[in-house]
């Protein structure tokens, strides 16, 4: 999302407020526009009715909420790389290079090893997927955990900052 996007992402927030009889104030949607800026306001209103129609707690739904909306679970994601990666076995082959358009997958994929990855026999499928997705999640918190401690991580700082500055004045 970009600026221009902020109007139209300020209304889904206040109609999906007013469904759950939650108050929204301009911060807290200025905070939530910033934590959900990766994804396209088309998949923001998905989300927010999907929500709408599957969440059954009468509070206002987190940004949390909106990820695993958007996203799906990480229990899902993990799994679905997993069966990606199995399914490439065959479409690539031992002697191919897979690509993968999520970097995790990638990462994990090069670290296994891709020719001992296709030595998993098909008896061993079920173990194959479970430690990949096992895998998946722990790299998936590692990388959240980088994230947070990243510098330009301090987006939160200057939203704070502009957050004092209107109370002070």
């Amino acid at each position: 999302m970009n600026q221009h996007d902020k109007p139209q992402f300020a209304t889904i927030m206040m109609a999906v407020a007013q469904n759950y009889s939650a108050q929204i104030s301009a911060p807290t949607i200025g905070f939530m526009f910033q934590a959900l800026s990766q994804y396209h306001v088309s998949h923001i209103e998905a989300a927010a009715l999907q929500i709408a129609r599957t969440r059954k707690y009468t509070t206002m739904p987190t940004v949390a909420d909106f990820v695993e909306a958007i996203e799906g679970s990480v229990e899902d994601k993990a799994m679905t790389q997993a069966l990606c990666v199995w399914d490439s076995i065959g479409k690539v082959g031992v002697y191919g290079s897979p690509r993968y358009e999520d970097h995790l997958t990638a990462q994990i994929v090069s670290e296994m090893g891709w020719k001992a990855i296709c030595a998993t026999k098909e008896d061993q499928r079920d173990w194959f997927l479970r430690n990949f997705a096992g895998a998946y999640k722990a790299h998936r918190r590692v990388d959240s955990a980088k994230a947070i401690a990243a510098p330009g991580a301090g987006r939160f700082e200057s939203l704070s900052s502009g957050l004092t500055k209107k109370i002070e004045g």
